[in-house]
């Protein structure tokens, strides 16, 4: 009992165009990964600075520059988290469909 050589090579090309899309596809993820790590470090280093430096911040009025400088990170964060689920999701209807 042997495999036709043609069905061979078809598998052989489905997998290989599967896993090609799926690299294609998924790609993208690893530079949203690493800026999620990286955009949330900062938020936190943000909030972090701010509770160390309350007394100077409420000394010289500059809740409304924290405030936003704060906020900017906050969006950052969120941005990257929605473009990490779209990235997430085409990867995961792609896989659940070729297979």
């Amino acid at each position: 009992a042997t495999i036709r050589a043609q069905l061979f090579i078809a598998i052989f090309l489905y997998a290989t165009i599967g896993t090609v899309a799926t690299y294609a596809i998924g790609r993208k993820l690893i530079r949203l990964n690493y800026a999620k790590l990286q955009r949330e470090a900062d938020f936190r280093y943000s909030l972090v600075r701010i509770r160390d430096n309350a007394e100077c911040i409420a000394f010289f009025n500059g809740e409304d520059i924290e405030q936003k400088e704060v906020g900017h990170r906050f969006n950052s964060v969120i941005e990257n988290m929605r473009d990490l689920n779209v990235a997430q999701r085409n990867l995961d209807m792609f896989t659940c469909s070729y297979s």
